[in-house]
């Protein structure tokens, strides 16, 4: 993605959104089977940084996407996964305290796409 060349005061740090990208990019690798793409794009809409990550995985039922929290792995018993399930509950928490959002659309078997979207106000410094 290419965005314009001109300073943009977002309201998070900047560790803080390059761990939000890493969990989400990290995410959609591990839950994707090669030779599955993921997509990573970043625009800037309105007053808005919104960040896409579109994966071709297993995809999420919506009874996994409204019981995200830390700690929770899904289909544990069926699939073998690493790590301990706190992915998207940092991503969810960081983006709210930065006065952000993210969405999650998913279909099992076929996909999810997280969206991610952060206000922004220009700056001079």
């Amino acid at each position: 993605a290419v965005l314009p060349a001109q300073q943009l005061a977002a309201p998070i740090e900047g560790q803080d959104l390059t761990k939000i990208i890493y969990e989400l990019v990290d995410n959609a690798f591990k839950f994707s089977k090669a030779p599955a793409r993921v997509q990573f794009n970043a625009t800037i809409q309105d007053d808005t940084y919104v960040i896409l990550v579109t994966d071709q995985g297993r995809g999420m039922t919506p009874e996994n996407i409204a019981a995200i929290a830390a700690y929770v792995q899904f289909e544990r018993a069926t699939y073998e996964q690493q790590g301990a399930g706190l992915g998207l509950a940092i991503v969810r928490r960081l983006l709210e305290l930065a006065g952000g959002l993210f969405q999650i659309e998913s279909t099992v078997n076929a996909g999810t796409q997280v969206r991610v979207t952060l206000p922004f106000g220009s700056s001079n410094s």
